[in-house]
């Protein structure tokens, strides 16, 4: 790795200053079928900083889509570059989507948000149930 770069293993602690700290979360993916990156995507959400993904198939492309982050095609260097700059270039609008990306994590991702989405779908089953009927449950992804 270049000088002004370090590869090692961070604790939470220093792991979680360091995405609080930084201009721009990149999220660098290959080409793939499965959703990856999804902890450190949700992590700098969670931290309100801009992001930039490689834009995948699953939550990555979801994310660009909605506009919370700016995502870049796999392979894309000159693209990834670009987008950086842009990022850097423009630190209001950075602001403005990771302030968004921020709500829209602690609106639908937090353990919270998928307890309650439960205990919904629980309350759901309990009330529509008699004491002679069967008990179906169909799970739905959230």
């Amino acid at each position: 790795p270049p000088e002004n770069m370090e590869m090692r293993y961070f604790d939470w602690v220093e792991l979680r200053d360091l995405y609080r700290s930084a201009d721009i979360t990149v999220v660098s993916l290959i080409d793939n079928t499965y959703s990856a990156g999804l902890t450190v995507l949700m992590e700098a959400m969670a931290c309100c900083r801009p992001i930039i993904i490689t834009k995948t198939v699953g939550l990555a492309a979801e994310m660009v889509d909605k506009g919370l982050v700016w995502g870049v095609q796999p392979d894309s260097p000159d693209q990834m570059k670009a987008t950086v700059e842009y990022i850097l270039s423009h630190p209001e609008e950075a602001r403005s989507r990771a302030e968004a990306a921020y709500q829209y994590f602690l609106e639908n991702h937090t353990s919270e948000y998928h307890i309650e989405q439960i205990v919904r779908m629980l309350q759901r089953v309990a009330s529509s149930v008699t004491a002679d009927a069967p008990v179906v449950v169909q799970a739905k992804p959230i």
